[in-house]
């Protein structure tokens, strides 16, 4: 035993502080880099070191003449000691292979039960030495071979992974250390062998001394092959830090798409090559409608799903060699090349805004938007990047102005009129601190009674320099700049206070009033519309919300949970302009809705003769009589169209033949007016009975 332990000793005794020193270093580099499989490695290097050491120590205990008594029942213990951190050695390091995929991480329950295991299996392999006579060199060999045995696949696992891993992230370090694993992995079943068959051989011992150095060897190689791995995988992540830098300058973080940097630059290349080619290109400037309504009522992580949901299609719509790119916020602009003439931009445009269009599916939510788009032209409308991009925007808004979900060619009256927009802007900020906001109500009158039962509040700017500016010259730049909700609460309070105060001469009257998207998906809505009836003392169930078709299918979850909240509160809610949206049966169905109001466009077509269209009203009226619904027409300016209205059994009608929009102060010689010419002939029409033969439905006030 003494020449074997004179041979083998140094050798193991080397071999395990080897493992401890590369155990020290993949624990350093688990500081370092934070990888978890290298804190299972590190685990099962410790683990080789202390089976190594283990082994030397029964090779200490056993040494002497084999007397044949077999070994002592200390040699026995240490000899289980080291089969258990030897095959804990395996199972360590097939947990930090799995570890490096994680499509292949073992969990924390397997790995509880798994080394516990593996650890009392390599104890148990010692147990027949206290039972069984065994050699010194029996000892020996049941020490070593065993535990290299289990250790060899582990190590071709390990190699195999590395191996695998290394198309996907390639280097040297890993092609290193895949490479000395799989040889660390055929020398250990090759010696778990040779432990097991030659060792009653004092050969063995010689063998075993020069595995041990070579264990040395192999353990300097992994040790080099993870250092320069990892070097690797720090110099690759800061080359790759470099390029997201260098990206995020040129690319919006969101959607990925170009910036107005790399547009630009793309933009002004582009220029430059369009005279050789002898083509034309288009800048179009998109702006996605009311997107704030989206962002305030859903939340900011609904309007970047929306964003680059629409980054997708505006990708999809256009062509390889075209550009897509985001400015901020919902802007988006779009270069489009090679076209042969200006009318193939308004054929892309109108490609592009169709694609929107259709709904997007956002976390179970239906999302409607569209888009205000404004296309400049080169060479038409300049030559300059910068100009081009400014035209286009300024071509935007003019596509706003008429109406949203539209497309605007710039023409040079277009500055002039963007100018004109940018002082209105500055006014209107400043209109409702100076008061210069009024308020017209336009009666409603019942056709059951032939008296009028309410009011239309209507807003208009007496502005200091232009006059008198109706709802169509400002609102909608009132909602571009996020005021139309602050408007709304304007005209509700304004409205509410004066009709509570006019109460005792004018009577109950029912109020109706417009909302406005930003004021309709407003999470603090309900509670202002509540306080606003508690402060002016107005009753909410003389109130009228009136909501178009187009802002109720925006987003139907979110409008069912508006308009049901406002139920609550007794608040009455009609459809204004019907007919001219989604006419849809099913959200008629679905919204509490109280009331339908026919568009004046559709009243404007019933004529003498019968020559319009009076089938819509017709229709119209029918279906919301068989839905229980009540009827409302507006724009009413002719006998005609009352007479007609009420033989086919609406409800309630307003409009400049039987009332013009008028100061609250102009109500009550109104009311006592009963001799004017058309509330006599409303007055005739109701007291003869003309009326469909069913006759209408009780208002939700009367039933």
């Amino acid at each position: 035993m003494s020449n074997l332990e004179a041979i083998l000793g140094p050798a193991l005794l080397t071999a395990a502080g080897g493992s401890f020193i590369l155990a020290g270093i993949l624990r350093l580099l688990l500081r370092l880099y934070g990888r978890r499989h290298l804190a299972f490695w590190a685990a099962s290097w410790f683990s080789q070191g202390l089976y190594v050491l283990l082994a030397t120590l029964v090779l200490e205990l056993e040494r002497g003449p084999d007397t044949g008594r077999g070994p002592g029942w200390l040699s026995v213990l240490v000899v289980g000691a080291a089969l258990s951190a030897g095959f804990c050695q395996a199972g360590w390091l097939v947990l930090g292979t799995c570890e490096i995929d994680d499509a292949h991480r073992v969990s924390a329950r397997i790995r509880r039960f798994a080394l516990p295991i593996l650890g009392l299996l390599g104890a148990a392999l010692s147990l027949p030495l206290f039972v069984v006579t065994a050699s010194p060199a029996a000892v020996v060999a049941v020490t070593l071979g065993p535990r290299a045995l289990l250790t060899g696949p582990a190590f071709l696992l390990a190699g195999v992974a590395l191996w695998r891993d290394h198309a996907e992230h390639p280097g040297i370090g890993r092609r290193l250390m895949s490479l000395a694993c799989f040889v660390y992995g055929v020398h250990e079943l090759q010696y778990g062998v040779v432990a097991l068959r030659l060792w009653r051989l004092h050969a063995f011992g010689v063998y075993s001394s020069s595995v041990g150095f070579l264990d040395v060897l192999l353990q300097l190689i992994v040790g080099m092959s993870l250092v320069i791995w990892f070097l690797e995988e720090e110099r690759g992540e800061v080359l790759r830090a470099s390029e997201r830098i260098e990206h995020l300058a040129y690319h919006d973080s969101l959607t990925g798409l170009p910036n107005r940097k790399l547009f630009l630059d793309r933009l002004s290349q582009e220029l430059s090559a369009a005279p050789r080619r002898g083509t034309k290109l288009a800048v179009m400037f998109l702006d996605v409608d009311r997107f704030k309504v989206i962002n305030d009522s859903l939340g900011h992580g609904f309007g970047d799903e929306l964003l680059s949901g629409v980054a997708r299609r505006l990708t999809e719509a256009v062509r390889r060699a075209d550009t897509v790119a985001r400015l901020g916020g919902d802007e988006f602009v779009l270069l489009v090349l090679d076209l042969k003439r200006d009318e193939d931009a308004v054929r892309v445009g109108d490609k592009i805004l169709t694609a929107l269009r259709r709904p997007f599916q956002l976390h179970g939510h239906e999302i409607y938007v569209s888009a205000s788009l404004g296309v400049s032209l080169y060479p038409r409308d300049g030559d300059d990047a910068e100009a081009l991009l400014k035209h286009a925007d300024t071509a935007m808004y003019q596509a706003k102005e008429h109406g949203r979900d539209h497309l605007q060619v710039y023409t040079p009256m277009m500055s002039a009129r963007a100018l004109e927009r940018l002082d209105l802007e500055s006014d209107l900020r400043r209109a409702l601190a100076g008061d210069e906001f009024d308020l017209l109500f336009q009666p409603v009158f019942d056709l059951g009674r032939g008296e009028v039962d309410g009011a239309e509040a209507l807003i208009r700017w007496q502005h200091p320099g232009r006059g008198l500016l109706l709802p169509g010259d400002f609102l909608d730049l009132a909602e571009t700049i996020g005021m139309s909700y602050e408007l709304d609460l304007w005209v509700l309070e304004t409205a509410c206070g004066r009709l509570a105060a006019g109460t005792r001469s004018a009577g109950p009257l029912r109020l109706a009033v417009n909302l406005s998207a930003l004021a309709f998906y407003h999470p603090d809505l309900v509670r202002q519309v509540e306080a606003i009836c508690h402060r002016t003392g107005f009753d909410p169930s003389r109130l009228d919300f009136e909501v178009t078709e187009n802002l109720a299918m925006h987003n139907v979850e979110l409008a069912l949970g508006a308009l049901s909240g406002l139920k609550r509160l007794g608040v009455q809610i009609s459809i204004d302009d019907f007919g001219v949206g989604y006419s849809s049966l099913s959200y008629l169905r679905t919204f509490p809705i109280d009331t339908v109001k026919i568009d004046k466009s559709f009243v404007r077509s019933i004529t003498p003769g019968g020559g319009g269209d009076e089938a819509i009203p017709r229709a119209v009226i029918a279906m919301a009589r068989s839905l229980g619904m009540e009827v409302v027409a507006e724009g009413v300016e002719t006998e005609l169209q009352l007479r007609f209205l009420l033989e086919e059994g609406c409800h309630r009608v307003q409009g400049f033949y039987l009332g013009r929009p008028m100061p609250w102060a102009e109500w009550p010689g109104f009311l006592a007016d009963v001799s004017s010419e058309p509330r006599s002939v409303l007055r005739h029409l109701v007291g003869a009975g003309v009326r469909s033969d069913d006759g209408p439905l009780a208002s939700p006030q009367e039933s």
